[in-house]
């Protein structure tokens, strides 16, 4: 009898149609992303750099692809934040605002002096009796407790290029920069191959470890991006691209130290 068969019908009608729609492939996107420009060898705006690399690899292996457009970290975030871009390759994570991906680089910021300033920091409350100098953004990427103790000094600027911050340090315009440790040393490096700094200016400087190691992720405005994110980063980890990546720059952080 038709009768019959009419809910066994619909009933594997119905698994067809339900099985189609859970294993069909995500539909391939471009994301828009901001990153920065300043942060070698994290992020040159030739295109290359560990995170560049990396979060290319997660996206592509996610079925994706990646517009970057390469701004300071401060317009990256402001951009991001304001509907410009579909994501920001490097931020923290902030409670609620967006969707943010599991940690995708971390980077060891410090405060640097030249030694023949005589300048001793122990804690992030000694920044307010300097000239201190930070990246793009810091008042926001090194948290309320960095902020805090930069807000009343009136001193405080923040550099968009990093290279020239390595610079004003080197002529004195400024008593302490604040950077990662690895970005000094890469932008050091240059500059002294090109001659802009004395081949001895590596002896010159200290570092002070007033920072707590900076894990930094990626921001979404869309959870399904986000999600589809960590999906390409857990692929990538498990089959070694991440850390081929990260010993490919580590070899090159380590000739720059």
């Amino acid at each position: 009898m038709i009768t019959a068969r009419i809910p066994g019908f619909f009933r594997a009608l119905f698994l067809t149609i339900l099985s189609a729609a859970v294993f069909a492939p995500v539909q391939a996107k471009e994301i828009n992303m901001a990153i920065g420009f300043s942060l070698g060898p994290y992020a040159v705006s030739n295109g290359r750099g560990m995170l560049v690399d990396i979060t290319r690899e997660a996206i592509e292996a996610a079925g994706h692809t990646v517009n970057f457009t390469f701004m300071t970290n401060k317009e990256s975030i402001k951009a991001f934040e304001q509907g410009v871009f579909d994501a920001v390759a490097m931020t923290r994570a902030a409670e609620d605002k967006f969707y943010y991906s599991e940690p995708v680089i971390t980077i060891e910021n410090v405060a640097i002096t030249l030694k023949s300033a005589n300048i001793t920091i122990n804690s992030l409350a000694d920044l307010g009796k300097y000239e201190v100098m930070a990246f793009s953004g810091a008042r926001t990427f090194l948290g309320p407790e960095f902020a805090a103790a930069v807000s009343n000094n009136p001193r405080y600027i923040e550099v968009a290029n990093q290279q020239t911050q390595v610079h004003m340090l080197y002529d004195k315009r400024a008593q302490v920069m604040i950077a990662g440790k690895t970005i000094f040393s890469y932008y050091l490096k240059k500059l002294q191959l090109r001659q802009s700094i004395a081949p001895d200016s590596s002896a010159q400087y200290q570092f002070a470890e007033i920072f707590p190691p900076t894990v930094y992720v990626s921001g979404f405005k869309s959870k399904a991006d986000r999600d589809e994110f960590n999906r390409g980063l857990a692929i990538i980890k498990k089959d070694g691209r991440y850390d081929r990546i990260q010993n490919t720059y580590a070899h090159l952080i380590k000739r720059l130290n």
